[in-house]
């Protein structure tokens, strides 16, 4: 094996170990589970939001709004 080789293996593997930013886009897939309390489902989603690169915040709030299950903190999220 070359130092070549050698060279493109590393790149190759620490490429891959690096973890890939998602958008923001990917947070409608959030939602809160039945067995979710609110402040469980919360967290969960602050966490996701964390790991999103050029959070547009208009599509973050419509993704938490849309992914609530409890119908009280619905309708305080999205007031008629």
């Amino acid at each position: 094996m070359s130092f070549q080789d050698l060279c493109v293996k590393l790149v190759a593997c620490f490429n891959t170990s690096i973890p890939m930013k998602k958008s923001s886009t990917k947070l409608f897939r959030v939602t809160q589970d039945e067995k979710d309390s609110t402040q469980a489902y919360m967290k969960r989603f602050n966490e996701e939001m964390l790991q999103v690169e050029d959070l547009l915040e208009p599509i973050a709030g419509e993704a938490l709004i849309k992914g609530v299950r409890s119908e009280e903190l619905w309708k305080q999220l999205h007031p008629l």
